[in-house]
C-alpha cells in the first residue's frame, strides 16, 4: 500500500478499511472516489490516517463482532502482528474513540499551520467523521459534521467567485473536473441527506453548486449523459433544486392560500425537466444494456436513480397542493418505485450472500439508496395494497443507509398506516378521508433504540382536526 501508517493499530485500521469497510460503506455509492483521496491525503496528514482507523474500529465493533476469529488478513509488512489476538468489541470501541480524538486534534493542528491549503483534508475528515457517527447511531453528530463541511465548501466557492485563488493548485471548488469537484458534488448530495433528516434550513441556506458537465448544459433540446456516473452526479443537482423548490413553496399549503401563477409555471417547467431526465436515463440504459448490466452494482445504481427520480416527480407534483389528496394521483409512480425497490432488494440480498466478507459488514452504507423512496410510500401512499407492499419490502431489507434505519422507517410506516386506516373497514379498499389523513409525520430526536415521532392532522384553521402528538417509535429487530 502507498500509505504507511505509523502504528500497528493504524495499519490494521487501513487493512480493515480496504478489505471489509470501504466497499460496503462507500464503494457502490457516489462517494467511491474517497478511496484514492484517502491514499493521497493520508501520506501527509495524520488526521486522515487516524480518522480511517477510528471508522474501521467502530465499523468492526458494530458489524463484525469478535467471535474468536479475525475476518481480515494482517498487514503483510508486519509479521509480528500475526501474534496479536483479535481485539474485543469493547477494545474496538475504545480504540475508535481514541483514534477519533487523535484525528480531531491532528486536523485542528493542520488547519492552524496550513490554513486554506488544509481544506481537502478537512472535507475528507468531515465525511469520515459523519460515517463514524452514523455507524454509532449518533445522527445529530453526523449532520453537524456534514454541515461543517458544507460551510467549508460554501466559503471556498465564495472566495473563488470573488476573484480569489483556489485553496490549492488544481483544487478549484467552482471548476468542473477539478480535484475538488468530486468533494463538492459529494457535499451537495449530503445537503439532501441533511434535508431528509429534518434540517430544511440547511438546504435553503447553503449556496454550494457543482460545475455541470458541458455535455448536459448544452443539450437545450433535451438531456443526454455519457454514462451512468454522469447521470448520478446530475441527479444530485436536480434533487437539490427540486427539494429546495418544494421547501420554499410549502408556505402556500401551510397558509391555505393558492400559489401564484408563476409558481405553478415553475413547477410545471421543473416537471418537464424531470420527465426529460428520466427519458435520458432510460436511453443510456437501453443503448448500453449489455455493457452496463454485467455487474450487480451497476444495475442497482440504475434502480436507485430511477426510483429516486420518480420520488422527486411525486414530491414536485404535490408540492403546490393544499391537501393530501394529490398523492392519490401518483399511484402509478408509487407502483413503479415499489417494482424498482423490490428488484434492488433481490439483487442486494443475492450479492450480499455471495460475498466472501462476513455478511454483517454489508449492513451499512453511507449514501442514500432506496429507504427515502420507501418512506415516502409509507407516509404518503394511501393505496392499501401498495403501502403494505412497501412495508413488506422494509421488513426484508436490513441495511442502514446514512441516517436512515429500515427498522425505524418500517415501524413508523406501520404506525402511520394504523392511524390513517382506523376508520376503514379491514375488507374495504376505499381510501382514508382527508380528515383522517395525517398532515405531518416527522422524526424528531433520534436514538440508538428508536426515535421520537411527531404526528399531526391538518390545522383546524385550514379545515382539519388540529390534533398533534408525539410517540416513541422503536427500532426493534425486524
Amino acid at each position: 500500500m502507498v500509505v504507511q501508517p505509523a502504528t500497528y493499530a493504524q495499519a490494521r485500521g487501513y487493512e480493515y478499511f480496504y478489505h471489509c469497510c470501504f466497499e460496503p460503506v462507500f464503494g457502490g455509492s457516489q462517494f467511491k472516489w474517497i478511496q484514492p483521496l484517502i491514499v493521497q491525503l493520508g501520506e501527509q496528514d495524520d488526521a486522515v490516517t487516524t480518522a480511517v482507523a477510528a471508522l474501521s474500529s467502530i465499523h468492526e465493533a458494530s458489524f463484525c463482532p469478535s467471535q474468536g476469529r479475525q475476518p481480515i488478513r494482517q498487514p503483510g509488512n508486519r509479521p509480528q502482528a500475526l501474534k496479536v489476538k483479535p481485539a474485543t468489541d469493547l477494545n474496538k470501541s475504545v480504540a475508535a474513540t481514541t483514534a477519533y480524538g487523535m484525528s480531531v486534534r491532528a486536523l485542528q493542528k493542520t488547519i492552524d499551520q496550513r490554513g486554506r491549503t488544509s481544506v481537502p483534508t478537512a472535507l475528507v475528515c468531515c465525511i469520515l467523521y459523519a460515517a463514524l457517527n452514523m455507524v454509532q447511531c449518533d445522527y445529530d453528530g453526523a449532520v453537524r459534521h456534514i454541515e461543517h463541511g458544507l460551510g467549508i465548501v460554501a466559503k471556498e466557492q465564495s472566495i473563488e467567485r470573488s476573484g480569489g485563488k483556489p485553496c490549492l493548485p488544481g483544487w478549484s471548488a467552482t471548476a468542473a473536473n477539478s480535484a475538488m469537484s468530486t468533494l463538492v458534488s459529494g457535499f451537495q448530495r449530503l445537503t439532501i441527506a441533511a434535508f431528509f433528516y429534518g434540517r430544511t434550513e440547511t438546504l435553503l441556506r447553503e449556496q454550494i453548486a457543482t460545475a455541470a458537465s458541458p455535455r448536459i448544459t448544452q443539450c437545450l433540446g433535451g438531456i443526454s449523459f455519457r454514462d451512468i456516473d454522469e447521470a448520478r452526479t446530475s441527479l444530485t443537482s436536480v434533487a437539490g433544486s427540486t427539494l429546495k423548490f418544494a421547501a420554499e413553496v410549502i408556505i402556500y399549503q401551510q397558509g391555505g392560500t393558492s400559489p401564484p401563477l408563476r409558481r405553478i409555471r415553475e413547477r410545471d417547467k421543473r416537471l418537464e425537466y424531470l420527465y426529460s431526465w428520466h427519458a435520458a436515463l432510460l436511453s443510456i440504459t437501453a443503448a448500453s444494456d449489455n455493457r452496463m448490466t454485467k455487474g450487480p452494482n451497476v444495475r442497482m445504481l440504475q434502480l436507485v436513480l430511477e426510483s429516486q427520480l420518480l420520488a422527486l416527480v411525486v414530491l414536485l407534483r404535490t408540492s403546490l397542493d393544499l391537501d393530501e389528496s394529490g398523492y392519490d394521483e401518483c399511484f402509478d409512480e408509487f407502483r413503479q418505485i415499489l417494482v424498482l425497490c423490490q428488484e434492488y432488494i433481490v439483487i442486494y440480498s443475492s450479492s450480499s450472500a455471495s460475498t466472501e466478507l462476513p455478511r454483517e459488514t454489508d449492513s451499512f452504507t453511507f449514501d442514500m439508496e432506496i429507504l427515502p423512496q420507501l418512506w415516502l410510500i409509507g407516509k404518503k401512499c394511501r393505496h392499501r395494497q401498495y403501502r403494505r407492499w412497501g412495508i413488506d419490502l422494509l421488513q426484508k431489507y436490513h441495511r442502514k443507509e446514512g441516517v436512515w434505519d429500515p427498522a425505524l422507517i418500517c415501524n413508523l410506516a406501520k404506525r402511520t398506516m394504523e392511524i390513517e386506516e382506523t376508520n376503514l373497514s379491514p375488507t374495504h379498499s376505499s381510501l382514508p378521508s382527508n380528515l383522517d389523513r395525517l398532515w405531518t409525520v416527522d422524526l424528531d430526536s433520534r436514538y440508538a433504540k428508536g426515535s421520537l415521532a411527531i404526528f399531526a392532522y391538518k390545522p383546524v384553521a385550514l379545515g382539519g382536526r388540529g390534533l398533534s402528538w408525539e410517540e416513541m417509535i422503536l427500532t426493534e429487530t425486524q
